[in-house]
């Protein structure tokens, strides 16, 4: 009984814990540079439909990730202790994932391929409040956002400033990609008016 007696304690101290997984695209399978696909053809046959694309001067780019973001986050309050108006907060997230770009020429040969992995801490945080509210100290919600080729079709009912910058989509743009996650004030985003894509 004496044993049970912190476990007990730290459960009720325990406000609010959580855990999240998402998983964006899939995997892209044993790359190796020596098997790249030599044409259009093989690369959607091997890799399936792309993410990203973008036209380029004498040809185009197509682009391809998947992501594995896990997000933990543990709350703790001296509620039970009489002590209402204190909270411990702690939030850890990681990210993995592949990314390929793979460029063609007008005769859709592949010209140039670049592979990436990676596995990174995407943040963590701690928080100490002296009120009753959660407090967030990650957050994901940049990397979890929906995949790029859900967006395509409505590109054509964005408002005047976003129709206007078309070509700075990265997402179906001609100005080049943008890795998600890469923040609003480098890369394509920097190039948009008004509210981006």
């Amino acid at each position: 009984m004496r044993a049970r007696l912190p476990v007990t304690l730290l459960l009720a101290l325990l406000t609010g814990c959580s855990f999240n997984r998402y998983e964006l695209g899939k995997p892209i399978d044993n790359w190796s540079d020596q098997e790249r696909p030599e044409n259009l053809a093989q690369a959607l046959d091997t890799l399936g439909p792309p993410l990203r694309v973008s036209r380029l001067p004498g040809g185009f780019a197509l682009a391809w990730e998947h992501w594995q973001i896990s997000e933990t986050k543990l709350g703790l309050s001296l509620r039970p202790l009489g002590l209402e108006f204190l909270s411990i907060d702690w939030g850890d997230a990681r990210t993995q994932g592949e990314f390929l770009l793979l460029t063609f020429d007008t005769e859709h040969q592949v010209v140039d391929a670049r592979f990436d992995r990676w596995d990174n801490n995407a943040g963590s945080g701690q928080g100490v409040q002296a009120l009753v509210s959660v407090v967030d100290v990650v957050d994901v919600d940049d990397l979890t956002e929906r995949l790029p080729y859900h967006r395509w079709g409505s590109l054509a009912l964005e408002p005047p400033p976003v129709t206007l910058n078309r070509d700075q989509s990265m997402y179906q743009g001609s100005a080049g990609l943008q890795q998600r996650g890469t923040p609003d004030v480098v890369g394509q985003h920097s190039l948009q008016m008004g509210r981006g894509d």
